[in-house]
């Protein structure tokens, strides 16, 4: 007997729409599909996202501020 290492609402459930849209895009090299998050990697601005990052990451403070993705409660400016 071959068990499935899903549970049986797992094997039951269809899937994802992104699923279907990702495999359409991947099909059709001439579409442009914005919908799974396919990119041109040449378009990616690397340059400009490290000099950002360095310039945000560049003192504790804001390098803190910036990589906390928990609570805001102590910062009064984040109301």
């Amino acid at each position: 007997m071959k068990h499935s290492v899903l549970s049986k609402l797992g094997q039951r459930s269809e899937a994802p729409a992104i699923s279907w849209l990702m495999e359409v895009a991947l099909s059709r090299p001439q579409l442009i599909s914005l919908a799974a998050g396919f990119t041109d990697n040449e378009s990616l601005p690397v340059n400009d996202a490290r000099d950002l990052l360095n310039e945000i990451l560049k003192n504790r403070k804001t390098g803190q501020a910036a990589l906390q993705y928990g609570t805001t409660a102590r910062r009064p400016d984040a109301a």
